[in-house]
């Protein structure tokens, strides 16, 4: 285990991270020290409890597990069989110092995929909405529920087909207090934004769901803005 790790000077910027409340971004920021080389550490929730806040007031277990739940929602990181894996591509960016041979190349899943009934609905969807232009969403099955119907075709249309359980919880969160055609308006307006972008830069639709992105104004500046930050910015090392 390291007990020298690169946080960088954008994490007070992330987006994702703006999105999270301060307990979750503060026991984040406190587990990267101790997190291994191939970016892993145990997921279970006591473990982490004494490993990265021993004997701090406040932090119950009920505590700790809102925390997790709320970043692994924010597809921070995913809990598989026990043990905590942070996304390669976002970890090894600042971990420049991890020899090629410890680094892991793979992030699993670990949410179960959606049911095979609604795999099909989505792919249904997605079939008629197969045009690249921002043109009128189109009319799902009509065997489905309004909700199911909303979702999949927001689904059907995000460029980027990851975690659909965590997206249509998301979803159903975001759906109790904007209006679902105001999601999707948002949505089509940036598309052409979006599908220029490499999809390893494209937010989960998870992520842009929690992070209310719909409401971005214009995301092409953001995201070279990004980019070139990412690019340019010397990470600051901390002991």
């Amino acid at each position: 285990m390291s007990r020298r790790r690169y946080i960088s000077t954008l994490t007070s910027v992330d987006k994702t991270l703006r999105a999270c409340s301060d307990s979750a971004v503060m026991f984040y920021l406190m587990m990267l020290p101790h997190v291994e080389d191939d970016a892993t550490i145990t997921g279970d929730p006591d473990e982490l409890a004494a490993i990265v806040v021993p004997n701090r007031p406040g932090w119950t277990a009920g505590k700790l597990r809102k925390v997790l739940d709320e970043l692994e929602g924010q597809n921070l990181f995913n809990i598989v069989d026990g043990t905590l894996y942070l996304p390669p591509v976002s970890f090894y960016k600042y971990q420049s110092s991890i020899p090629e041979g410890k680094r892991r190349t793979e992030h699993p899943v670990s949410e179960k995929p959606c049911s095979d009934e609604f795999q099909k609905k989505i792919s249904k969807v997605a079939e008629n909405s197969a045009s690249p232009s921002p043109s009128p969403s189109p009319s799902p099955s009509k065997h489905m529920r309004s909700d199911e119907r909303d979702f999949a075709r927001f689904y059907a249309l995000y460029p980027r087909k990851k975690g659909p359980g965590q997206a249509e919880k998301a979803w159903n969160t975001a759906v109790k207090t904007t209006p679902a055609e105001e999601i999707i308006a948002g949505l089509e307006r940036q598309l052409p934004a979006l599908r220029a972008q490499e999809s390893q830069f494209i937010k989960y639709p998870a992520t842009w769901l929690n992070g209310k992105c719909w409401l971005d104004e214009d995301s092409a500046a953001d995201s070279e803005l990004d980019l070139v930050l990412a690019e340019n910015r010397n990470p600051r090392r901390v002991r």
